[in-house]
């Protein structure tokens, strides 16, 4: 008895300290094991060795990575424990362990007759033998024998019901019809869930365990909706999911996992944890959201999930959290396509690709067509038709999923479609046909069926089209699918309008515009634009044609730069992966050699963007000159003639024209002028005209450099200029490198070819005459073009990696020539290859060492070279920069570039211009050179034609027609003539714009008045539903997570009047608060934002500038009580004293004191004084005059009574008109000096900063609110209750008027400085309350189409020839 009882302490001392070592910070396992090891040398019974094996078993499994000592332990485990009695738990679950094992070993040859074996010795042990036809089920379900795992569940199924395990009984029902509805066999599927149905409903057992059964079959009926395509039909079962995943997760309502408890011990399982259960929640929600087109909705709980997950996966690393996340992005990433984020989607794919090759070889061969699939679509969202068939044939090769083989054959037909590959196509007929697809889905039947109508639009069957089309949005509407929908309605405008019928295209077009931005669609939304655009134009309706035409470029410019961001990641690689093993070519990617894969020119469905750039010489060229409409050569001859002729010279007849034609277009004028004018009389001495030789003698200097160049072709302006840069003494080496080690061999040879036939020499014998060694060597090779720009290879690259190592950086001195003949001869393919393998070896990129290695012609033609391999546009924005940078401007750089750029890739280089120095190079020609194309356009006193020539070159929105006639007619105003007859006509889309500018230009100061612009404007009365509003709000917080962009959507899209009105129903409707809900429901700057919405606007200033009283925010104070009106003003006083209980006066001079506070004071005291007459708009300049002595003599300190000083700026919200007189005649009898300038310099704290809020609040009130939101977002951080404050207070005011100013001042939009300086929804809510995207249209329906401006505010004669100004910019840009 001593001995059993010492056995078992020592036995018990060693478990002890075992487990002490396992679960120690951090787990020390070699000790662990140790421990458990000892145990074998005191030659424990067969029970303890047993037990003991088990143990160090499960520990080897789960903390090492031993498994071959594991599954001997676990052996051991299961042979000594079949020979002891009453020994069942280690029996079997050393046996389950091993299984395990071997299945993950892929041995499940061993891993199934064991658990076979096991389950028959397991018969009398209930919850054993359920667990282990589960685990051989499951066994069996990877390896895709559904009809073996079905049988193996039916077995578990009615053993369970023998043994009174009811609730195991259904949970292996339910797994049956999961992979019944996994292999696609509905018939079968079908009555079962009928059959467990009314079983969960009814079911007698624990409340936990019937919301765990009754969450299982909600699932799998919406996992069976959503497999068959009825997206609306899923609706009431995912309503009651998420309602039963919250009764679960509702704390102290169910036990915890941990706690479960059953009468029968075959009932002891959980299917799957709570936590777990929430994110298999989030993904069926985000299945029906992608499905449903609700693609903000599935964004926002891929984004929940995914921090579950992270959270889940930091105590719990099961392969089922790696399903999950796998799944979860193979949806955003169709969400991202479709909202046109394809960088995001590339960035995705390749994480869901790394999560597939990190897991179990099973995990890559379950998702690897998944996989194929999404990259074929991402290569289709980037124009790469070739990679798309590549990808979908790989997907379809693979897979044995009915619905993914259906999906796939749809996107491929579309693919051959785009490549007009109709052979191809019809190949695929049978595979896509609506009638006998093999798919049971709704949604991908009436895919096909717009598949086919798609064909027959291609081949102008129209009525055709429109029948199949008409089925698709038949089955579309029937089931809510509101992508199909919006892409059959589009679809069916552009067959209206081809027949056309625009009111018939006009009714599709416009549901599908807002269809489209719902869901967001932009591929869509960008088609539709397009159409719309050229709908407008027929109507005759201007306003809404320029609506549309800048909605389709905004769309347009946000594809272009996704696409190229989309092509530099390197994640782009993957678009070539077929066949390669997924790790490597992982690490491919990684490695960023991303130029394997090149985007193709196809044709495309609809209107898409191609990228500005691509990888290396691939990218997709992008022109800012194309040919001009409906050319008339002879016309423009004739023009430019009658330009030149008599008295001076009509120099903007000269730009309309030659600044809007491609250089052919040029070219075919030259010959008609020379047809027109060029004969002569026989015997004349008059030579015959010549077009370039007039344009010479009338013009002069650089605007005769630009229009001379543009007259060339391109091959010889280059030629030229590098005559020019070798003629005479010295040789301009930086044209040389610019021209001929930038450009790709086959411009090269024209420039070449061009240049012997202007000048009688070789170019490469000149190039040789004029320079020498490494420098000429270099040049003449880029002329002799052994560069083969396609040709590649790794291991040479990697040996001429370590020789350009050991010509520079790897010795002393640096072998020049070593540099020119390694990378004079790589093309583009196999230098990207030398530079990365250059950095391996190194740890610098190859530019770095030339920079510190080289100097002089030869670094900057071997420069030119790796800048060109890495992105060529780049290298040309640089170029440009460096023209503009420092003192003067090197104008000849900067025509060239621009001239002999703007009909290749000019677009590209304006991009890259912005992306590496932040502004657009549109603003750096207009900030070098004073004037630019808006000085030309509306500048009334003088012209500067070099950069309008160049400005011009950028692609101008307009219509060439459209455009020309605006500048005429602008050029007209300016020299007090009429327009054309055309431009005053009242059809002509820009007659109003150009009487407004009229009105602008003759208009004094007695007519000073322009209109307050809101961007929150209320809704239309018979579409304001403060019912139905309510009632989203509700349903908005309502349930499973709180719908932030439906509050949005409805509260940042409502006059605050609109608002309270919604406030007053809802409580009425719900006997709720809103604002209560909201607080309840909403955190940080969003609820700020929202809660200041709901409040009237003077009892949200009123809380503001209590809250300023208190914290002593003198700033605050200032910004509300001297910027407003005085009408504003008294309205906030009022609301305070009402809210407060007490006197703004009484709390201001508790609080401040000196002359701010008697300032202060001055303002409250006379917001009802009007005893001297003086209104807003009233003035008196005599007076004016003698108050602007006493302010110029306070300043001065020679004036003792300060209220009188005070006194003028107390009175400004009052006399606003009389104020402005003051400060004119201050500047006039300080010589020039401003009141602004005068106050910063004399004066500093708090007074100063009350005057100047004053003074800029007079001469331009938007100007001072642009001012301080600029402050709010300076510097590190973000002031963000000033930017909410002002924002909120005056977006039904003026914040249109605030928008333009900003970007007056500061050369960027506030909607681009807010959206950098936000996140989140924060961000959305103001940027929906800025209203950036229909500020344009807005401002020329209420403004700009008027016959006279409203008086409201009152600001300078500049701010109002300005703003027409930046409506006109606007509208073309």
């Amino acid at each position: 008895m001593a001995s059993t009882s010492s056995q078992d302490a020592w036995y018990l001392a060693l478990l002890g300290l075992a487990e002490h070592f396992r679960v120690s910070t951090p787990p020390n396992i070699r000790m662990c094991v140790q421990c458990l090891q000892t145990v074998f040398s005191f030659k424990p019974p067969p029970r303890v060795e047993a037990r003991t094996h088990l143990q160090l078993g499960n520990i080897l499994v789960l903390y090492t990575k031993n498994v071959d000592l594991a599954r001997s332990h676990l052996e051991q485990a299961w042979f000594q424990s079949q020979n002891i009695a009453a020994f069942d738990d280690i029996k079997y679950e050393s046996a389950s362990l091993l299984a395990e094992l071997y299945e993950q070993q892929n041995q499940t040859n061993l891993a199934k007759p064991l658990l076979r074996k096991t389950i028959e010795m397991s018969q009398q042990n209930i919850f054993w033998h359920c667990r282990l036809l589960f685990q051989l089920a499951q066994i069996h379900s990877n390896e895709r024998d559904y009809l073996s795992a079905c049988g193996l569940l039916g077995v578990g199924a009615d053993y369970a019901h023998i043994s009174g395990a009811q609730y195991s009984r259904l949970l292996f029902t339910l797994s049956k019809c999961m992979l019944l509805l996994i292999d696609k066999k509905f018939s079968e599927l079908h009555p079962l869930l009928a059959q467990v149905g009314p079983i969960i409903d009814n079911w007698q057992g624990s409340l936990q365990q019937k919301e765990y059964l009754k969450i299982f079959f909600l699932v799998l009926q919406v996992c069976q909706c959503l497999m068959s395509g009825q997206v609306k039909s899923v609706k009431p079962y995912l309503k009651q999911l998420q309602q039963s995943i919250q009764t679960i997760t509702q704390p102290n309502l169910m036990p915890s996992d941990e706690d479960v408890s059953a009468g029968n011990s075959g009932d002891m399982f959980v299917w799957m944890s709570k936590e777990h259960l929430c994110v298999l929640v989030y993904v069926v929600t985000v299945m029906h959201s992608m499905q449903a087109g609700y693609m903000d909705k599935a964004q926002k709980y891929t984004e929940k999930a995914f921090l579950q997950i992270e959270k889940l996966k930091l105590s719990d690393n099961r392969s089922i959290l790696t399903s999950f996340h796998i799944l979860l992005l193979e949806h955003l990433i169709l969400c991202r396509l479709v909202m046109g984020q394809k960088g995001q989607a590339i960035r995705e794919v390749a994480t869901a690709a790394q999560l597939c090759a990190a897991g179990p070889p099973r995990l890559l061969a379950a998702h690897s067509a998944q996989l194929h699939t999404l990259l074929g679509l991402y290569a289709m969202s980037m124009n790469s038709m070739e990679a798309a068939e590549a990808q979908l044939n790989v997907a379809l090769r693979s897979t044995t999923d009915r619905e993914l083989w259906t999906f796939a054959n749809l996107n491929l037909a579309i693919v051959y479609l785009r490549m007009k590959r109709e052979g191809d196509f019809n190949k695929l007929i049978e595979n896509i046909n609506p009638e006998t697809l093999p798919s049971h889905s709704h949604s991908l039947r009436a895919a096909a069926f717009y598949v086919q109508g798609l064909q027959c639009f291609f081949q102008a069957r129209y009525n055709e089209a429109k029948r199949y089309l008409r089925e698709t949005l038949k089955m579309a509407n029937a089931e809510d699918l509101n992508r199909l929908t919006s892409c059959s309605l589009v679809l069916l405008g552009h067959i209206f309008l081809s027949l056309g019928n625009s009111r018939e295209a006009m009714n599709m077009v416009t549901p599908a515009m807002q269809l489209a931005s719902k869901i967001p669609d932009v591929h869509i939304q960008l088609w539709a634009s397009a159409i719309l655009k050229d709908l407008y134009r027929m109507c005759g309706d201007g306003g809404r044609e320029a609506e549309a035409y800048q909605t389709h470029a905004n769309f347009s410019q946000l594809l272009m730069k996704d696409n190229y961001a989309s092509h530099q990641s390197p994640e782009h690689a993957l678009i070539t992966w077929i066949e390669q093993p997924l790790a490597s070519f992982l690490q491919l990617g990684a490695n960023n050699v991303n130029n394997l894969g090149a985007p193709s020119t196809s044709n495309m469905i609809m209107p898409t963007p191609v990228s500005l750039t691509g990888d290396m010489e691939e990218y997709v060229e992008v022109p800012t000159v194309l040919p001009a409409a409906n050319f008339d050569p002879v016309a423009d001859a004739h023009a430019l003639r009658a330009a030149m002729k008599g008295f001076g010279t009509d120099e903007q007849v000269i730009i309309d024209i030659l600044c809007l034609r491609s250089n052919a277009q040029r070219q075919a004028i030259t010959e008609a002028y020379k047809k027109e004018f060029g004969r002569v009389e026989e015997g004349s001495n008059k030579k015959p005209r010549d077009l370039i030789a007039d344009l010479k003698s009338e013009l002069g200097g650089n605007f005769e450099n630009v229009i001379i160049g543009l007259m060339l072709p391109t091959d010889e302006y280059c030629a030229k200029q590098l005559h020019k840069a070798m003629k005479g003494a010295g040789t301009n080496e930086d044209v040389l490198v610019e021209i001929l080690c930038s450009r790709p061999y086959d411009e090269i040879v024209k420039i070449a070819a061009a240049y012997e036939t202007m000048y009688g020499n070789s170019l490469e014998s000149d190039v040789q005459g004029d320079t020498s060694g490494p420098f000429q060597r270099l040049l003449v090779m880029a002329l002799q073009g052994v560069r083969d720009n396609y040709a590649y290879d790794q291991v040479k690259a990697e040996e001429q990696a370590q020789v350009l190592y050991n010509a520079g950086e790897g010795q002393l001195g640096t072998d020049e020539n070593a540099f020119v003949e390694i990378l004079g001869h790589a093309g583009q393919r196999h230098a990207y290859l030398i530079f990365q393998e250059y950095k391996k070896i190194s740890g610098k990129t190859i530019e770095q060492a030339m920079e510190a290695e080289m100097s002089g012609e030869i670094l900057n033609g071997l420069m030119a070279m790796v800048k060109t391999v890495h992105n060529r546009p780049a290298y040309f924005a640089d170029r440009l920069d460096v023209a503009m940078k420092g003192l003067g401007t090197d104008d000849d750089a900067l025509i060239r570039i621009i001239v002999s750029r703007c009909e290749i890739d000019l677009a590209n280089i304006k991009f890259e211009y912005e992306r590496i120095h932040g502004k657009t190079l549109l603003s750096a020609v207009k900030f070098d050179n004073p004037k630019s194309i808006l000085d030309l356009l509306f500048d009334i006193t003088t012209w500067v034609k070099l950069p309008v020539i160049i400005v011009a070159l950028f692609l101008p929105s307009l219509e060439p027609l459209e455009f020309a006639s605006l500048l005429h007619a602008i050029r007209a105003v300016e020299h007090n003539r009429e327009p054309s007859s055309s431009i005053q006509d009242c059809s002509h889309p820009y007659s109003s714009l150009i009487v407004n500018l009229q009105m602008s230009l003759s208009w004094d100061f007695d007519n000073d008045i322009i209109q307050d612009f809101p961007t929150v404007v209320p809704q239309p009365a018979d579409e304001f539903d403060p019912l139905a509003d309510a009632k989203k709000l509700r349903a908005a917080m309502k349930g499973f997570g709180v719908d932030e962009q439906a509050i949005i959507n409805i509260l940042c899209q409502r006059s605050n009047d609109q608002r309270q009105t919604i406030i007053d129903i809802y409580h009425r409707t719900f006997f709720r608060y809103l604002i209560a809900d909201l607080k309840s429901e909403l955190c940080g700057n969003f609820e700020n934002v929202i809660i200041g919405l709901l409040t009237p606007t003077d009892k949200y200033l009123a809380k503001h500038l209590h809250k300023a009283i208190k914290n002593k925010s003198h700033d605050v104070l200032v910004e509300i009580l001297c910027s407003r009106p005085y009408d504003e003003i008294k309205k906030i006083i009022t609301a305070y004293e009402d809210m407060y209980n007490t006197s703004v006066a009484n709390e201001i001079k508790k609080e401040t004191s000196g002359s701010f506070q008697r300032l202060l004071s001055i303002i409250l005291q006379r917001l009802d004084d009007q005893s001297s007459g003086y209104g807003d708009y009233a003035y008196d300049p005599d007076k004016a005059k003698q108050q602007s002595l006493i302010i110029s003599k306070t300043i001065k300190g020679k004036f003792a009574d300060e209220n009188d000083f005070l006194d003028i700026f107390g009175y400004a919200a009052q006399r606003r008109r009389q104020t402005y007189l003051i400060f004119q005649k201050y500047e006039e009898i300080s010589t020039g000096k401003s009141i602004v300038e005068t106050l910063k310099s004399e004066m500093s704290g708090v007074l100063s900063n009350s005057l100047l809020t004053i003074v800029k609040s007079v001469g331009n009130r938007p100007g001072y609110f642009a001012e301080r939101m600029h402050y709010a977002m300076k510097g590190l951080g973000t002031d963000d209750d000033t930017l909410i404050r002002i924002i909120v207070s005056r977006c039904e005011i003026d914040l249109v008027n605030i928008i333009f100013e900003y970007e007056r001042i500061y050369g960027k939009s506030l909607f681009s400085a807010v959206k950098d300086e936000t996140s989140g929804y924060y961000r959305r809510s103001l940027l929906t309350v800025i209203g950036m995207e229909t500020l344009v249209g807005r401002m020329r329906r209420e403004f700009y189409l008027k016959p006279t401006p409203l008086a409201s505010s009152h600001l300078s004669q500049q701010s109002l020839g300005w703003y027409i100004r930046e409506a006109i910019r606007k509208i073309q840009n």
